[in-house]
């Protein structure tokens, strides 16, 4: 069944607790069901810089279909990864990793898959559809503002 390793990295993630000292080791556990780009089992490690700043790092790998992966085809394999390198500063003294924080980060994303497009001509009445390879580098930036809490 494809969802017993779903349900056991759930479990594992509401199960982790860290000590404020070293590194915090984290599991995002909606990459799992993210459809719109695609489902990764993914995880990262956030390492306190000083009293106030972080550096949080994460990596993922795509375990499944996403559901607009719609056709099985032979020309390109599905797979992709994603990593993530962000810089946090954290607003409150007390209890840093934990609170209010601002954050600015990159990331690079890498999918193949294959997708189909179905069309009809005004002219008929059949359907036509298009069945393609897609390869997609993605490299971005972003702002962010953000909580976190213990446990």
């Amino acid at each position: 069944m494809k969802l017993t390793p779903v349900i056991i990295f759930l479990f594992f993630a509401v199960a982790v607790s860290a000590q404020r000292n070293g590194p915090v080791l984290k599991f995002n556990t909606l990459a799992l069901i993210d459809d719109v780009s695609f489902p990764t089992i993914q995880a990262g490690l956030e390492t306190m810089l000083n009293e106030k700043w972080s550096w949080y790092n994460e990596a993922g790998i795509k375990y499944r279909r996403s559901l607009s992966e719609s056709r099985d085809t032979s020309f390109i394999g599905t797979r992709g990864f994603k990593l993530k390198s962000e810089i946090r500063h954290y607003l409150r003294d007390n209890l840093a990793p934990y609170g209010l924080y601002a954050g600015f980060n990159l990331f690079y994303t890498n999918d193949k898959h294959h997708t189909s497009v179905v069309y009809t001509r005004p002219t008929e009445t059949i359907d036509r559809e298009d069945i393609f390879a897609v390869r997609k580098q993605v490299y971005g930036f972003n702002f962010l503002v953000g909580a976190q809490k213990l446990w």
